[in-house]
C-alpha cells in the first residue's frame, strides 16, 4: 500500500500533520453532518492550547470559527484534563482517531470528526527533518498529461493578465512600446547597463511577424536571444514574458509546443518535485509544476491533487 512516509501505529503529531495538510475530512460522528474544512487554523506546535488556532469549518448549514482539538482517543481529551482548562472553551471540533468518550460543554457534544480508517492506513511518520518537502515526496508518480496541461493553461492565463517585469521587456523587444525600466533581480542577471544594450541591440535586429505562423516565429525568435542574450536571460524572458504577453486561447495549440522547446527551470520547488516525478523535459512542465504547486501544495489542497487522491484512495 503506498504511503507518505513509513507506516506506522497512530501517533498524535501524524494526525495533526495530515490535519494541517488537509488530508483529513468527513461528517460529525453525532449529527452525522458532513463536515467542510473552509481553513484548518494556525498550527498551535509550542504554546498550551488547542492544536490548531482560529480555523474554520461548516458543519451542514452552520459556519464555526474557533480552535480545533486533535487526539488519538476522545478520552484523551479528559485524560489530558482539558474540560478544566478555560483555553479550550473555543474548540469547534474534536478530531479524533477513535472515538471511544462523547465530550460535551454545557450538556451539549462537542462535535467529534473521526478519521476515517483508510486515511490512518496511510498515515506515516512524519520526520521534522524533512518538512520542507512535499507531503507526498516520498512515493513516485506521474501527473496526467491534462492534469499538467491544465495547471500550464492557468498559469498562462493568470500571468497574460498580472504585471511582470518580463512582460515590460518582451513589450519593448517586440516594439510594442518604446521605453526601457530594468531592475536588478538575481545574482545571474548582468550588470543593468550591458543587459540594456543587448536588450536594445535585440529589439533592432528582431524580425518577429505576428501574422506569420507563430510557432515558426518564436523559433526564430529564440535564435534571435541567444545571438544577444545569455541562456538564462532568454529562457527568463520567453517564459515569463513572450508567452505569457502573446498568450491567446487560439493560439494555444502553438505556444504549448513552443514551452516544450525551451530548457526547464531550476529552482526550489522543481527540486522538490523531483522526489516524486520524472525530471522535468521543458518549460512546459516546469511551469504546469509551479502551477500546481502555487494552487495546490502550498494550500494544502492534497485532497483536489492526483497524486493526493491517489494515495488516500489505495
Amino acid at each position: 500500500m503506498p504511503a507518505f512516509f513509513v507506516t506506522l501505529s497512530v501517533r498524535e503529531d501524524g494526525l495533526q500533520w495530515a490535519w494541517s495538510k488537509g488530508l483529513i475530512s468527513g461528517v460529525d460522528a453525532y449529527s452525522k453532518n458532513p463536515i467542510l474544512v473552509i481553513h484548518t487554523g494556525t498550527w498551535n506546535r509550542f504554546a498550551p492550547g488547542p492544536d490548531f488556532r482560529n480555523a474554520c469549518i461548516r458543519i451542514g448549514e452552520i459556519t464555526w470559527f474557533g480552535d480545533v482539538e486533535i487526539h488519538v482517543k476522545s478520552s484523551d481529551w479528559v485524560k489530558h484534563k482539558h474540560q478544566t482548562d478555560p483555553k479550550y472553551r473555543n474548540v469547534i471540533l474534536h478530531v479524533v482517531a477513535e472515538n471511544d468518550q462523547p465530550l460535551a460543554f454545557n450538556e451539549e457534544l462537542i462535535p467529534t470528526l473521526v478519521v476515517e480508517a483508510q486515511v490512518i492506513s496511510s498515515l506515516t511518520h512524519w520526520n521534522k527533518k524533512d518538512e520542507h518537502l512535499l507531503p507526498c515526496g516520498f512515493i513516485r508518480h506521474t501527473f496526467t498529461p491534462a492534469f499538467m496541461h491544465s495547471f500550464w493553461r492557468m498559469r498562462m492565463v493568470r500571468k497574460h493578465q498580472e504585471y511582470s517585469s518580463e512582460k515590460e521587456v518582451a513589450a519593448y523587444i517586440l516594439k510594442q512600446h518604446d521605453t526601457l525600466h530594468l531592475y536588478k533581480r538575481n545574482a545571474r542577471q548582468r550588470k543593468l547597463g550591458t543587459l540594456e544594450v543587448a536588450l536594445t541591440q535585440l529589439r533592432i535586429t528582431t524580425t518577429f511577424q505576428r501574422h506569420n505562423p507563430l510557432f515558426s516565429e518564436l523559433r526564430t525568435l529564440t535564435d534571435e536571444f541567444m545571438a544577444h542574450l545569455t541562456a538564462f536571460e532568454s529562457q527568463s524572458i520567453l517564459i515569463n514574458g513572450i508567452i505569457p504577453s502573446l498568450w491567446n486561447p487560439l493560439d494555444e495549440a502553438e505556444l504549448c509546443a513552443f514551452a516544450k522547446t525551451i530548457p526547464p527551470e531550476k529552482n526550489r520547488i522543481i527540486t522538490q518535485f523531483k522526489h516524486i516525478l520524472p525530471a522535468a523535459k521543458n518549460a512546459y512542465e516546469t511551469q504546469a509544476l509551479l502551477e500546481i504547486n502555487r494552487q495546490l501544495c502550498s494550500t494544502n489542497k492534497c485532497l483536489t491533487c492526483e497524486v493526493g487522491r491517489k494515495i488516500l484512495s489505495s
